[in-house]
C-alpha cells in the first residue's frame, strides 16, 4: 500500500523519466523527492549533447576567437597609424584651441557719442570747480604737513590729516557765518570777534594738535624729502641712462645670440621650389655679393631691416630703449605688425590656442580687455615668438624681392628686344639673349656665358 508522498513522487517521475530517456528512472525520482520535500524547483534534467551539436558549437567558438583576433589587430594597426600620423603631422596642425574664455567683468556701457558726454558733463565739472573754494597757501602748507605726518608715523597720526582738513573747512564755515551776524568781513564786530577769548577757545578746542616737538620735526623731514625729490628728478635723466648701460651689458649678449638665432629664418628656404639667387647668397655670400651685386643688394637690404626689427623687440622687452614709435620708425613697423597679427589671431582662435608650457595663448586685445592678467593660466605672445614671426615675415619678404628683381630684369630684356627690331639706319648688333642681359646686369657680363636656367646661374 502506497503512501500520498509516495503516489505524488510515482506520477510526478513519469513525466521526468520520459523526458530524459538517458537517466535512470530511479535516480530522477529521487532527485524530484528532494526537491519537494526541501521546497526547492525541480531542477531540469541533465541531457547529453549529441556529437554534431558539439562540433557546431566547437566551430563557432573558433570562429568567434578568430573574429576577436582580427579585430584587436585591426584595432592596434588604426591606433598605430594615428600615431605615425600625429608625429609625421606638421606642427601647425596640431594646434588646440583653449577652453572658453571666462566672462568679462560687466561695465555699464555708455552709448552716448564724445561729443554728447563733453556737451552735457564739461559744464557740470566747470560749475563744480567754479564753486569749490581755494584753500589759501598757508592752510595747504598745514594739510600737506599733516599728511605727510600720517604717512611717517601712522601709528601716531593715522588720519590726522583728514582731522586737520575737516577742522579748516568748520573753520570757514565759522567765520562765514560769523561775518553774515556781525555785518561783513570788514566790519568793526568781526574784527573784534577774532581777537576775543571765545573765537581763540574754539580754536584750541577744535584744532587738531601735534605731540610736542613732532611739528617741528615733521616740517625738518618734508623740507629734506622735498630736497631729496628734487636733486632725484635732476639726475633722473643720468640715472636712468646708467641703469640702461648697465642693462646692455647685462642683457646684450643675450640679445645680440637670440637675434643671431631668430635672424638665421630670414635666409632660410622652406618652400619646395627653392629659390636660386637666396641658396646661391647662403651657400657663399661673398663670392655670390661679387658675382651679382644687385640681387646681394636686395637681400641684405631686406634681411637688415628686419634684423633691425627683431632686436628692438628684444631691446624694448629689456627696457634698453623707451616705447616711443613716433621716434623709433622700428616700433611703428612693429606695433602695426603685431596689430594685424592679434586681429588675425582673435578671429581664427577666439578661445585662444594651448601652448608646451601649459598655459593658453590669448591676442592682447582679449588678454586686456578680459583682465586675464590676473589669471594666470593665460598669457599673450612673448618676445621670442614675437621675434620669429616677424623674421617668417621677412623671410617672405626676401623671396618677394628677389622676384620682383628678376621680373624687372626679364620685362628689360623684351624691351630691348623691341628695340632691336625696329629698322634704322644705324648698323645694330645682334640682340642679345635673355641670359645674356641678366649677366650684365649682375655685373658679370659674357657672350660664353649662357647658363640654361636661372638656379644654375645662382648656384
Amino acid at each position: 500500500m502506497s503512501t500520498p508522498a509516495a503516489t505524488e513522487t510515482t506520477v510526478a517521475a513519469a513525466p521526468a523519466a520520459a523526458s530524459a530517456p538517458n537517466l535512470p528512472a530511479k535516480t530522477v525520482a529521487a532527485d524530484i523527492r528532494k526537491r519537494i520535500l526541501s521546497g526547492a524547483p525541480p531542477a531540469p534534467p541533465k541531457t547529453e549533447t549529441p556529437p554534431e551539436d558539439a562540433a557546431k558549437a566547437k566551430e563557432a567558438a573558433d570562429k568567434k576567437a578568430a573574429d576577436d583576433a582580427a579585430k584587436a589587430k585591426a584595432d592596434a594597426d588604426a591606433a598605430e597609424a594615428a600615431k605615425k600620423k600625429e608625429e609625421t603631422e606638421p606642427r601647425a596642425k596640431k594646434v588646440k584651441a583653449g577652453p572658453p574664455l571666462p566672462e568679462p567683468e560687466r561695465k555699464a556701457v555708455d552709448t552716448r557719442t564724445v561729443e554728447q558726454v563733453v556737451r552735457d558733463v564739461l559744464p557740470e565739472i566747470t560749475k563744480q570747480a567754479a564753486a569749490a573754494p581755494k584753500l589759501a597757501p598757508d592752510i595747504e602748507r598745514e594739510i600737506e604737513l599733516a599728511k605727510f605726518a600720517a604717512q611717517s608715523e601712522p601709528d601716531k597720526y593715522s588720519g590726522f590729516d583728514e582731522k586737520v582738513a575737516t577742522f579748516f573747512s568748520a573753520h570757514d564755515q565759522l567765520r562765514a557765518a560769523k561775518a553774515t551776524e556781525l555785518g561783513g568781513a570788514n566790519s568793526a564786530e568781526f574784527k573784534d570777534y577774532l581777537e576775543s577769548e571765545e573765537y581763540k577757545a574754539w580754536l584750541k578746542e577744535n584744532r587738531p594738535a601735534y605731540r610736542r616737538g613732532d611739528r617741528d620735526r615733521f616740517q625738518e623731514g618734508m623740507v629734506a624729502v622735498r630736497a631729496k625729490e628734487q636733486a632725484r628728478q635732476a639726475i633722473e635723466p643720468e640715472i636712468k641712462e646708467l641703469k640702461r648701460k648697465t642693462a646692455e651689458l647685462e642683457y646684450g649678449p643675450v640679445i645680440r645670440q637670440r637675434v643671431g638665432e631668430v635672424s638665421k629664418i630670414l635666409l632660410t628656404d622652406n618652400d619646395a621650389e627653392k629659390d636660386p639667387a637666396l641658396a646661391g647668397f647662403v651657400k657663399d655670400p661673398v663670392a655670390f655679393s661679387q658675382a651679382h651685386p644687385d640681387e646681394a643688394k636686395a637681400i641684405a637690404e631686406v634681411a637688415n631691416d628686419f634684423v633691425q626689427r627683431i632686436e628692438e623687440v628684444y631691446r624694448v622687452g629689456h627696457e634698453l630703449v623707451d616705447v616711443d614709435p613716433v621716434k623709433r620708425p622700428q616700433q611703428k613697423w612693429i606695433r602695426e605688425f603685431m596689430s594685424k597679427t592679434n586681429a588675425d589671431m582673435r578671429a581664427k582662435y577666439p578661445n585662444g590656442i594651448e601652448t608646451q608650457d601649459g598655459k593658453i595663448l590669448v591676442d592682447a586685445e582679449t588678454y586686456m580687455d578680459r583682465g586675464l592678467a590676473r589669471d594666470a593660466r593665460y598669457r599673450t605672445l612673448n618676445a621670442d615668438e614675437m621675434a620669429s614671426m616677424i623674421a617668417i615675415t621677412g623671410q617672405v619678404e626676401v623671396k618677394r624681392r628677389l622676384k620682383e628683381r628678376r621680373e624687372g630684369v626679364a620685362r628689360s630684356v623684351y624691351i630691348k628686344k623691341d628695340e632691336a627690331a625696329k629698322p634704322t639706319a644705324q648698323i645694330q648688333e645682334e640682340p642679345a639673349s635673355p641670359a645674356a642681359v641678366v649677366s650684365r646686369a649682375s655685373g658679370t657680363a659674357s657672350k660664353s656665358a649662357q647658363p640654361p636656367s636661372i638656379a644654375r646661374k645662382y648656384v
